[in-house]
């Protein structure tokens, strides 16, 4: 099998401690982007032998790594550029403790929600250059559906 033909782009593959002796998590924090690598793996010892192998097979199997994602990297590239747009629209804002930045339009009188309520919102998703991407006030962004809260 190989990923190649199924599909061009690379596979996406999350790296996870490793749970058992010959994890292939082992072999993959070992690389670095542009790296390419074959395992040599004993099936006997796989939580899980595939199902062509028999008893003292060996899966060899090759990889190379295309790139490498990184959030921690992302969520600070994404908080500089958030900062630049409240900056630049003059937003006065809050941080939630998730990272959530809130800019209140309006500020109500009523009941704040909490965890656990049930809430109706309108909303309308932009991307930061203004292009919006869902609503449930606009007809044209969901045709055919129903405009309601």
């Amino acid at each position: 099998m190989s990923s190649r033909e199924q599909a061009p782009a690379g596979m996406p593959l999350i790296l996870q401690k490793s749970m058992n002796k010959y994890d292939l998590m082992d072999g993959f924090a070992m690389l670095t982007e542009g790296d390419s690598a074959v395992f040599m793996l004993p099936v006997d010892s796989m939580p899980q032998m595939p199902p062509m192998a028999k008893k003292g097979d060996v899966m060899k199997v090759a990889f190379v790594v295309e790139s490498k994602y990184s959030s921690a990297k992302q969520n600070e590239k994404d908080d500089k550029e958030i900062a630049e747009y409240i900056k630049k629209n003059n937003l006065n804002t809050r941080k939630s403790p998730k990272g959530v930045y809130i800019a209140e339009t309006v500020v109500g009188t009523g009941v704040q929600a909490k965890a656990g309520d049930e809430v109706s919102v309108n909303y309308t998703g932009k991307l930061l250059d203004g292009t919006k991407f869902d609503s449930n006030t606009d007809s044209t962004l969901r045709p055919g559906m129903p405009l309601e809260p």
